[in-house]
């Protein structure tokens, strides 16, 4: 009997680890080509980095006075000057019509080289505006090259462009900055889908299409994973992000028999893991007695509650060292609460600090991003505390912000969430709440905030500027929303205090 009850404590312990490793395989899983989107999307930030950069020291040339004199010699000497500085492998003067008149490769006055990038001269006479192109043929002794260009526009009329030759080593370099894990293949690709960089077989690959999986599915979605094959014929996931601003795109591809070799390795050592535990704590479960099991059982909801930060209650079982450990928990558990709610907590007005509100603001834009609604955020400031906190002295000052947190509780909704930031600084997170609700609630705040404090037998006043943002998904941290509020709150004030202004910032 009593390893039948050792065996049926044990087996709702051996199906939940059987669950949870399953679970575990398939996050493993999610998660190894999860990051593979997120390293293509850093890496395509590098390379706009990078085409920024070249842009920006062009854009310093076009303003040089030597651009536009007849003996362009000292724009030659400045251009080969600013190529020390950034990444490009030559610096070109053209006329509007791409008629080269300086170009770095070659001493001044030495007869134009070739250009074979027409496309990019086309762009730059239809927009005026600058251009990246994809990779195109170099000169017959160079290798291939991704050029920027920038127009020079004086008086509204484009007069020539400038323009930078960058070599895929360029981005080569950036790939094995990554340091990648030798088995995965990471590639640049521009917006043509030709690879300009890889970090494997590079030169085989250089200037071909990238793979049709790839280019298939760039055709349905800027970001993702696709399952395919390389170039080479290996099965891979492979995790891309493409630029909104040039098209290129940037890949990690991970090979199917890598990705499964590894979540096996880590499945066996969990499977492996989990039998021992079971199996040791089947022989000990079988070493106990029948008192002792039933104590021991008794114990594993208050264990259980104490780890989620909830109030418990023990009852004695009449074993000694249970009754001891039961003891011993239910005091822990008083002080974890205890100081749980201290630290979370304003010691002045009970309410939540700043600590727990961001938590809580955090949580709240998850779920508002995931269910596709709305919070609103409202940043409050008392206007005219610190002259009763100077006039009437801080006691006056503490029980004026205690009456105003114990207002909030009157004037607020018990879903909605009031919190102490610091001084006479206040907010509260209205959830599933549009930015026409927020204002009627504001301006409840402001009218109920303003109706005067009895202290010490007198009648004191004060008002609210309070500050509305709001978020409805996307990318925002809770600082972003909190300082939108709070620069709209400085408006509110600005604009006579006792008032409410919504935040421009979504």
């Amino acid at each position: 009997m009593l390893g039948l009850l050792a065996l049926a404590c044990v087996l709702p312990v051996a199906l939940i680890a059987g669950a949870v490793i399953a679970h575990d395989y398939q996050r493993e899983r999610n998660q190894l080509i999860e990051n593979t989107v997120m390293t293509s999307r850093s890496m395509i930030r590098q390379v706009d980095q990078v085409f920024a950069g070249v842009e920006t020291s062009l854009s310093v040339l076009e303003t040089s006075p030597a651009l536009f004199d007849p003996d362009r010699s000292r724009f030659h000497a400045r251009a080969t000057a600013m190529l020390n500085k950034q990444l490009g492998r030559n610096i070109r003067l053209t006329d509007v019509d791409g008629k080269q008149l300086v170009d770095t490769l070659s001493p001044y006055g030495a007869p134009p080289l070739p250009h074979a990038d027409t496309v990019q001269i086309t762009k730059l006479r239809m927009t005026h505006a600058a251009v990246i192109s994809d990779l195109f043929p170099g000169t017959t002794d160079s290798p291939p090259i991704v050029a920027v260009a920038i127009p020079v526009i004086q008086d509204g009329e484009h007069l020539y462009n400038i323009s930078s030759g960058l070599l895929p080593a360029v981005f080569s370099n950036l790939l094995a900055q990554q340091e990648l894990p030798v088995e995965r293949v990471a590639a640049i690709i521009d917006s043509s889908g030709t690879i300009v960089a890889r970090t494997k077989d590079n030169d085989k690959f250089l200037g071909t299409k990238a793979s049709p999986d790839l280019l298939s599915a760039l055709r349905t979605r800027p970001e993702g994973f696709v399952n395919g094959k390389t170039l080479d014929g290996v099965a891979v996931v492979a995790g891309f992000s493409q630029s909104q601003v040039t098209g290129w795109t940037t890949v990690v591809a991970i090979p199917v028999d890598v990705l499964t070799r590894d979540l096996h390795r880590q499945l066996l050592l969990l499977v492996v893991g989990t039998g021992l535990v079971l199996l040791v704590g089947l022989s000990l479960a079988r070493m106990i007695g029948g008192r002792i099991i039933r104590a021991n059982r008794g114990l594993i909801a208050p264990a259980f509650a104490l780890g989620e930060g909830k109030p418990i209650d023990v009852p004695k079982f009449g074993v000694r060292e249970a009754d001891e450990v039961g003891e011993a928990l239910a005091k822990a558990s008083e002080r974890l609460l205890a100081t749980q709610h201290k630290a979370n907590h304003d010691n002045l007005t009970a309410l939540p600090n700043r600590g727990l509100f961001y938590e809580v603001v955090a949580r709240q834009m998850r779920t508002a991003a995931r269910n596709k609604s709305t919070l609103s955020l409202l940043f409050i400031d008392l206007d005219g505390f610190k002259k009763i906190n100077d006039q009437f002295g801080h006691a006056a000052g503490d029980e004026i912000l205690r009456q105003v947190a114990a207002r909030f509780g009157q004037l607020l909704r018990a879903s909605d969430t009031s919190s102490r930031l610091g001084g006479d600084e206040f907010a509260v997170a209205l959830s599933d709440t549009e930015v026409e609700r927020a204002e009627i609630v504001a301006k409840k705040i402001v009218e109920g905030l303003s109706v005067p404090y009895m202290i010490n037998s007198q009648l004191l006043h004060i008002s609210a500027s309070i500050g509305i943002a709001v978020y409805g998904g996307g990318d925002m941290s809770v600082e972003t929303l909190v300082r939108a509020a709070d620069d709209a709150m400085y408006v509110a004030k600005a604009s006579g205090k006792a008032r409410a202004h919504v935040s421009t910032v979504s």
